[in-house]
């Protein structure tokens, strides 16, 4: 009860006064209290996926078969240089064709070339650095001996292969400690294994026309099973420091709900056993068979029970490489509370990919002429893994603005200073000029700009299109001629939808209006083309609301065909897209200066200046909307 009213007090100084205003919002990071130990950001190579015969098709999806020495350089450089990304943690996969036969020999570096040269040369740079990687390796399926089906990608294990499987695990990762002297902290059981509607129903076809890579199915009660099983296995193997994971899930739901959680929580020699959770990432905003809401439940259930116990997300979509890529980590860090974030494939040969590949979004892509590109997700992404270095600790944050989402790490023990992110994802700011409603034949039909999917039933009836201006938006709409009501036409323009800075209107019902005639006929693009230039110009100008800033106001211009009038309206906010007033509060810092630096729609990771602190702990900083903005302390 005392923080929240604790809480009150920061947000309003007066308990009882009123907010502020609507431009300004507060945001506070708590440096003085962690939530958990952050082990860091990482990457992913991807080498095979999906050939069944790596001789036949020598598959390399992350393409660093086609580089040259000096671009493979660059690369590394930009992923694990001092200015780079600076991961903390990677994946390496295990895929199915390290053996062949029962008591096989094993060959771990067939199809791994490239995957270890990548690490190899990302191990090296980092370590010039004094920086280290944990390394995480998952089963991307089993050899097609070991299934049920005796083919690659089979659905079901075959349970007499057990101790095979056990020793492809192990072999593997002595391999990886001992031949590779990498530092392997963790042996994940599978890679998307829950999902078991990946096969038809008798568990044969292998689907890689489909774009599925490799999998096995994994039940919840062979996951509890295995986890203790390869616990053992890697003991005698003398990797007792090499930990265990339940696997990866596609999304922490289906751990949850599917019963992963559940199915270790009640084995005490799997819970015993279990060394760290996993899950990918794979979230959405609606409840579907391959994405789901952002939930940590099955998580929270096995740290209950083993309180301490860490969770990574393994993989993870970059999406549209935007700002929803960005809030999407936040979600992952605050509301699954995770200590380890890891996207797909940081590097991409899209080529290689049978299908095309789901999550095209990348860091680096590489084209067949051996050339790369540095995409925009590279941008954004080395805003989080820069400021979430391997040991710091996740920071408590409030915001005023659910837009508005910060993130903290703090130094803890680190040689890093205190650093934290702000994420505007820059939807419906409550200020923007973003609706216009218009009365025709006595019916109010409203064309929202900040949220176009209101609009869709409008479509049917009425063309229109709403495009982004410099000033403020376009709206364009076209209706029939015939049976108009002129002298009950209106249009109103809100300066903020939901929360409500000012209205301006026209109306003439006396007069009405007399449309400019038109042989040409305007394209519906929410542009102002040439057909109008001749068209009266009116000002929408009578003030609705008393509150309306002077600087916002609109005009309209109507031109006619032979049977259809065209509209275009045009609204100028000087408030419009741009920045957000935030007053940021830091506490628990030693440091005073921060060096800020930006990513957004226009930006890649842009210097933009340093913020001092003032007595209190707080500065002021302009938020573009989608925008990533990360500040160092210093």
């Amino acid at each position: 009860m005392l923080s929240i009213i604790a809480l009150l007090f920061f947000y309003s100084e007066k308990v009882t006064a009123q907010y502020r205003n609507f431009h300004t919002v507060d945001v506070q990071v708590n440096f003085d209290q962690p939530l958990r130990e952050w082990d860091g950001f990482g990457v992913t190579y991807v080498q095979t996926a999906h050939t069944g015969d790596y001789k036949k098709y020598p598959q390399d999806y992350g393409g660093f078969s086609l580089l040259d020495s000096t671009k493979k350089a660059e690369i590394i450089d930009l992923i694990f240089g001092n200015d780079g990304l600076k991961p903390g943690i990677a994946k390496i996969f295990l895929d199915p064709l390290h053996q062949s036969v029962q008591e096989g020999n094993y060959n771990h570096e067939l199809s791994t070339r490239y995957l270890f040269e990548f690490y190899q040369m990302g191990l090296e740079k980092t370590k010039s650095d004094n920086g280290n990687l944990a390394f995480l390796t998952t089963l991307y399926g089993p050899p097609a001996y070991m299934t049920l089906q005796n083919q690659m990608r089979g659905r079901d294990f075959d349970f007499q292969k057990k101790q095979d499987l056990l020793d492809y695990f192990t072999s593997w990762s002595a391999f990886l400690v001992n031949e590779m002297k990498f530092p392997l902290k963790y042996v994940s059981l599978h890679n998307e294994g829950d999902d078991w509607r990946r096969w038809p129903n008798d568990g044969i076809g292998t689907n890689f026309e489909h774009g599925h890579d490799y999998n096995m199915y994994w039940s919840p009660n062979l996951v509890a099973e295995m986890i203790p099983a390869l616990r053992n296995a890697l003991d005698k193997k003398s990797l007792h420091d090499v930990l265990v994971t339940p696997g990866e899930t596609q999304n922490w739901l289906k751990f949850s709900l599917w019963g992963y959680a559940d199915s270790i929580a009640s084995k005490k020699e799997s819970l015993d056993a279990l060394g760290l959770v996993t899950s990918h990432g794979f979230n959405g905003f609606t409840f579907g068979r391959w994405y789901s809401g952002t939930n940590n439940f099955g998580a929270q259930l096995l740290r209950s029970k083993k309180p301490g116990l860490k969770a990574w997300v393994t993989s993870d979509s970059w999406g549209k490489m935007d700002v929803n890529f960005a809030s999407n980590i936040w979600a992952q860090v605050y509301q699954c509370e995770i200590n380890g974030y890891i996207p797909w494939a940081v590097i991409q040969r899209p080529a290689q990919w049978t299908n095309n590949d789901p999550n095209p979004g990348t860091a680096f892509i590489v084209d067949e002429n051996g050339n790369f590109t540095v995409e925009k997700g590279y941008y954004y992404y080395k805003q989080f893994s820069r400021a979430g270095q391997p040991n710091t600790k996740v920071s408590k944050v409030f915001s005023m603005d659910s837009e508005l989402l910060p993130m903290g790490f703090s130094s803890s023990e680190t040689a890093t200073n205190d650093a934290f992110i702000l994420i505007n994802t820059g939807i419906t700011a409550p200020y923007r000029a973003d609706m216009a409603e218009v009365t025709l034949n006595g019916r109010k039909i409203q064309f929202s700009f900040s949220d176009p999917g209101k609009n869709q039933n409008i479509s049917k009836t009425i063309p229109h299109a709403i495009k982004k201006t410099e000033a403020g938006f376009c709206l364009e709409f076209q209706t029939d001629a015939k049976g108009f009501d002129y002298s009950g036409f209106g249009i109103q323009v809100f300066d903020g939808e939901n929360s409500t800075e000012g209205i301006i209107g026209w109306k003439n019902v006396k007069q009405g209006f007399n449309p400019e005639k038109s042989d040409a006929i305007p394209v519906i693009d929410g542009l102002e083309d040439l057909v109008y230039q001749g068209s009266e110009k009116y000002k929408i100008d009578e003030v609705l609301f008393s509150e309306t800033n002077t600087t916002f106001s609109a005009t309209w211009k109507v031109v006619q065909t032979e049977n259809k009038l065209f509209f275009v309206v045009e609204v100028t906010d000087p408030t419009n897209y741009q920045e957000r007033d935030v007053r940021i509060t830091l506490t628990g810092t030693n440091c005073r200066e921060f060096d800020a630096f930006r990513t957004s729609e226009n930006e890649n990771y842009t210097f933009i200046g340093t913020f001092r602190t003032d007595e209190n702990g707080r500065f002021y900083y302009q938020s573009p909307p989608s925008s990533v903005t990360t500040f160092f302390g210093r």
